[in-house]
């Protein structure tokens, strides 16, 4: 993999909407997130090609007039989805947005090599980094030893082979099941009768009447069949931080990290959910330890790492990586923290010219907000944060607030009925129903 893929004049580029002409990026997007339209808004703004491959229905993507090329993520055939697209794309960068989206990539790059289908595995590899680094990244545990050596602090890390690994002591302890994310699959327990029951819990497989269920109910048949079918059992026990999350995202390019955004996480989406809210900080050890294991693995394009700083003494614990591209990803706070930006700059073996960052608050609020935060009075928003809204995009945005409605029409008419028995039982009543409307079920295991 080198620098200079494409192409391009001598002269050093002085305007940032035309650092990334000639360059074709390729999206991928399993569910139906706003992670990678963002994204593909700031390539667009560099002049770059994009297309994308995602579900064809109702996708955020569909609102925007950047995307030029779409291609359908068959869940019932994923890896043949991306291979064709990359195919006709031919992308000088594959940019995955979703865990499964980089576990698909993976997998093909493996049947590609087994093909000798030498288009696609290079394509990967240049999006990616080197086809060694695959099983590391895909394993929260291999992954935690591997940045240990390189002198990044983590918490004492176990891995979990049988309920005969669970630490009878020093707890609370967090337990993870590799190939979740989002937060499914972790379980704080605090104690060993705890830890023993969330090991249980999450080790167990969804049985086929759960399939059958989830067939019934939802829509998004064949992201669950394929989830289900790939499924693996693994999990590690990591010791309680007490502190606040704080993650960081970068752009690499043969190993080495180009760019890079820091924060703090000051609010999120549910008690293990993605963050909602942040703040902007230096985060010279984040950065740093990203800059080690990009170097260690050969890893080319976008990942991040989720970290706890320790409240009593302000250490800076790794707890996970997430080998594909992030909210802060998109975040375009100047040169050198506009990861967009210097990634076409390395491809196109182009100077990155100066640009203004996209807010000087320190504070950004991720789009879409959460209800809680919203504020009566539009100056306090402007004082104390920056809204990441993207105006200019209505057809994304009605996307966006009016999600595809994941449940099937005889999932939401059970959710309906639960609502209105629940609403009619009397005080008192021996047993309850589930009131709230029933939410997405994210896959337990990553395909």
């Amino acid at each position: 993999m080198a620098t200079g893929l494409v192409s391009m004049v001598d002269e050093p580029c002085t305007d940032l909407a035309e650092l990334g002409s000639g360059l074709r990026i390729l999206l991928t997007d399993t569910k139906r997130g706003a992670v990678g339209a963002r994204l593909g808004m700031a390539f667009a703004a560099m002049g770059c090609e994009l297309g994308m491959v995602c579900p064809w229905e109702r996708h955020p993507a569909h609102g925007l007039n950047a995307i030029r090329r779409r291609y359908e993520y068959r869940g019932a055939d994923p890896l043949g989805s991306l291979q064709a697209a990359i195919r006709d794309f031919d992308p000088h960068l594959v940019v995955p947005t979703c865990d499964w989206g980089v576990q698909h990539l993976h997998r093909l790059h493996a049947a590609a090599e087994q093909g000798a289908d030498c288009q696609v595995m290079e394509c990967i590899e240049r999006s990616l980094g080197a086809a060694s680094s695959f099983p590391i990244v895909s394993s929260r545990y291999h992954l935690l030893m591997l940045a240990a050596e390189e002198g990044v602090a983590i918490p004492e890390t176990v891995e979990i082979r049988s309920e005969d690994d669970l630490p009878r002591a020093g707890h609370p302890v967090v337990l993870k099941a590799s190939g979740t994310w989002g937060g499914a699959g972790v379980a704080v327990a605090r104690s060993a009768a705890d830890a023993v029951q969330a090991y249980r819990k999450l080790m167990a497989r969804n049985s086929v009447p759960w399939l059958i269920r989830e067939l019934l109910l939802n829509r998004d048949r064949a992201n669950t069949l394929d989830g289900w079918w790939n499924s693996y059992p693994a999990t590690i026990a990591q010791q309680w931080i007490d502190g606040r999350p704080a993650n960081c995202a970068v752009a690499c390019v043969d190993g080495k990290v180009v760019a890079g955004v820091a924060v703090e996480v000051l609010a999120t989406n549910g008690d293990c959910g993605p963050a909602s809210l942040v703040e902007v900080v230096p985060g010279k050890e984040m950065i740093q330890a990203a800059g080690r294991i990009a170097r260690r693995l050969k890893l080319q394009g976008f990942f991040g790492l989720d970290f706890m700083i320790e409240r009593a003494t302000g250490a800076v614990h790794l707890i996970e990586m997430n080998a594909r591209c992030t909210q802060a990803s998109a975040l375009t706070l100047g040169t050198g923290h506009n990861l967009p930006a210097a990634m076409c700059a390395s491809l196109t073996g182009r100077q990155e010219p100066e640009s203004e960052p996209m807010t000087r608050l320190p504070r950004i609020a991720y789009f879409p907000k959460p209800a809680q935060m919203a504020d009566p009075d539009p100056r306090a928003r402007e004082r104390n944060y920056h809204y990441d809204m993207p105006a200019n995009e209505p057809a994304f945005m009605a996307q966006i607030l009016e999600p595809w409605p994941y449940r099937g029409w005889l999932g939401r008419w059970l959710d309906r009925a639960r609502t209105l028995a629940g609403e009619l039982m009397p005080a008192g009543a021996p047993f309850s129903i589930e009131m709230r409307p029933r939410q997405p079920e994210k896959g337990r295991w990553m395909a």
